[in-house]
């Protein structure tokens, strides 16, 4: 079972190169891979989206358990920030901290 960690890690992971944090969406590129994440879809990606549909209540709620602590560790809500971000050093600092929160 993943952990608010883990998701952070895995965020963290997904952020280490340069340009893959993107302000809106998923960027494809001509080949229609995915090479870069707004926070929300990587957010999604790692924990899960709580409202896929077909899915059970007790995974809807797992999935929200990871979202909502995720917020909290990083102390911000995620998609404002996201909004406001100019640079993926920022969003990479708010996770960082975050991580951070959570080994503490």
């Amino acid at each position: 079972m993943k952990t608010v960690s883990d998701v952070l890690d895995a965020l963290l992971a997904l952020y280490t190169a340069p340009g893959t944090w993107t302000r809106q969406g998923v960027l494809r590129d001509d080949a229609g891979r995915e090479v870069a994440w707004d926070l929300e879809a990587a957010l999604y990606r790692v924990a899960g989206d709580p409202e896929e549909d077909g899915i059970s209540d007790d995974e809807a709620a797992r999935r929200q358990a990871l979202v909502s602590g995720t917020f909290e560790a990083c102390g911000v809500e995620l998609m404002a920030l996201n909004d406001a971000a100019r640079r993926q050093g920022a969003v990479v600092a708010v996770l960082q901290a975050g991580r951070a929160h959570v080994a503490a």
